[in-house]
């Protein structure tokens, strides 16, 4: 099976070939908003791969946002939307409390929301997008599986849950409501569990079962400022020597490399739409 680093860097490589037959290269701006230390990771890890693949990367850092109103703020992002050679905007997230981030997705149109935030975006998230786009690459054979999503997010299992579903894999959505003992049996009548939870470390390898595929989806850093998943690190070791033949995905590693692939395609995808029939 195509691990996710070697899937990525195939991924590149069509990408590349695909911006090779565009009229321009595709644009993407990324609204930063604050100095957050995890943000400024992930942005450098999406300036990389857009430097790999042949995508302008333009980097919209507001440092001294004590001084920007959400008015100010909206009438920037609507500047950017308006330029026709930027074909995606991404607002990294966190962002301070003071804005209000659902009204600051409204000034980025569908065709340029490559996050696939907004509802009628013209994208899927891309952490779930990128998350099947691999599982299919491999051929990973979903007919007649059941699937437990943990964690019911708007742009991860929600939607996750739903393509899922439409690749006809009975699928239940659990969440921080579904009792212990519910969660369990669910959890145990499941082929294959995605754990999305916005809590590290929140799995042992005893919570799942050696017939199970699991994908560990949820990212989060620790005091000890790395990335963690929802399932602890060792327990991910574990859980490869017991369910072996199947599955075993920690989401430290791998998912967020499929996140990022999953972006810079919407990139690439968003400027052919922007440039059909220009060439």
């Amino acid at each position: 099976m195509i691990t996710c680093k070697e899937y990525v860097e195939i991924k590149k490589e069509q990408l590349k070939e695909r911006i090779k037959t565009l009229s321009r290269k595709p644009k993407l701006c990324v609204v930063q908003i604050g100095n957050n230390p995890a943000s400024n990771s992930y942005i450098k890890g999406k300036k990389k791969d857009c430097e790999d693949t042949g995508v302008i990367f333009n980097h919209l850092h507001i440092e001294n946002y004590e001084e920007v109103s959400q008015v100010v703020l909206m009438d920037m992002i609507r500047t950017i939307n308006a330029d026709p050679t930027t074909d995606g905007i991404i607002i990294q997230l966190p962002i301070p409390d003071k804005y209000d981030v659902e009204e600051l997705q409204t000034c980025i149109s569908p065709d340029k929301d490559v996050d696939g935030f907004r509802k009628d975006s013209y994208f899927n998230p891309c952490t779930p997008q990128g998350v099947i786009d691999w599982l299919k690459y491999n051929n990973y054979d979903f007919e007649g599986k059941t699937a437990c999503v943990i964690g019911r997010s708007e742009i991860v299992g929600k939607p996750l849950a739903r393509l899922l579903t439409d690749l006809d894999v009975t699928t239940v959505l659990c969440h921080s409501k579904t009792p212990k003992v519910k969660l369990t049996k669910l959890m145990a009548d499941s082929d294959i569990v995605f754990t999305c939870i916005n809590q590290i470390e929140y799995f042992k390898h005893y919570d799942f079962y050696s017939w199970q595929d699991v994908i560990d989806i949820g990212l989060g850093r620790g005091e000890d400022g790395k990335l963690h998943g929802n399932i602890a690190g060792d327990s991910v070791d574990k859980l490869k020597e017991s369910n072996y033949g199947h599955l075993i995905v920690s989401g430290v590693g791998s998912v967020g490399l499929l996140t990022r692939c999953s972006l810079t395609e919407n990139v690439v995808y968003a400027c052919e739409l922007h440039t059909k029939g220009s060439k």
